[in-house]
């Protein structure tokens, strides 16, 4: 069963593996995404996340059981909301399939599907103070 988490707290790619995957899966793909230092050629140094936490759960859920079955995977999908700095990590995708290809198409599924569907908004760029 996928876990899904959304949370305002710092997250770390062990968070996302903690107890996952099991002896049918030889493959794990991790991915983060993570805050860039710029945005349309301005520094920064942290970006707001604002999320309709309710909805969104919903459709991060919806995305994950979706992967699992598709791609026969076991996925957790953790996103954060809030403010994120630099480097900070704001999503995290861990599939564990049986084979490496089936886990990163499912990784890459995820991802997409969240940036497409879920309902998280870039609301605030703080820029870097010495720009």
């Amino acid at each position: 069963m996928a876990r899904v988490v959304i949370t305002q707290k710092s997250l770390a790619p062990q968070g996302a593996l903690r107890g996952f995957g099991d002896a049918r899966h030889g493959a794990w793909v991790l991915f983060a995404g993570a805050v860039r230092g710029s945005e349309n050629g301005r520094p920064l140094r942290a970006i707001r996340y604002q999320a309709y936490v309710p909805m969104a759960r919903k459709v991060l859920e919806t995305v994950a059981s979706r992967a699992e079955r598709k791609f026969n995977a076991r996925v957790a999908l953790l996103h954060r909301h809030g403010r994120v700095p630099v480097k900070g990590i704001s999503l995290l995708v861990a599939c564990a399939t049986a084979h490496r290809a089936d886990a990163f198409a499912a990784a890459r599924w995820v991802v997409e599907q969240v940036k497409k569907d879920a309902p998280f908004w870039k609301i605030d760029f703080e820029g870097d103070s010495r720009s």
